[in-house]
């Protein structure tokens, strides 16, 4: 039971890393394009990663440049996205 256990946080562990990497790929496009909500929409998947990781200071950064983000764009769903995210830390 504590072998499955152990093995289960492993494989989560493996997950979160896998999508960080994603995510900060699709971000890296994102700014190198200059699609700016595009880079909202993935500053909020890393917030809500990191939140799932239990890192509320990196989550809420992210949270935060994204809700900047969406306000100097007028992106209409970036702004009550990433304050419903905020709103959880």
């Amino acid at each position: 039971m504590i072998s499955t256990n152990v093995d289960q946080c492993r494989i989560w562990l493996l997950s979160i890393t896998f999508r960080f990497s994603d995510l900060r790929e699709a971000l890296g496009y994102a700014t190198d394009g200059g699609y700016r909500l595009y880079e909202a929409d993935c500053r909020i998947a890393l917030a809500w990663a990191h939140r799932a990781a239990h890192e509320p200071a990196a989550a809420r950064q992210e949270a935060v440049r994204a809700q900047t983000i969406a306000q100097e764009t007028s992106y209409y769903w970036g702004q009550p996205f990433a304050a419903a995210l905020l709103d959880t830390l």
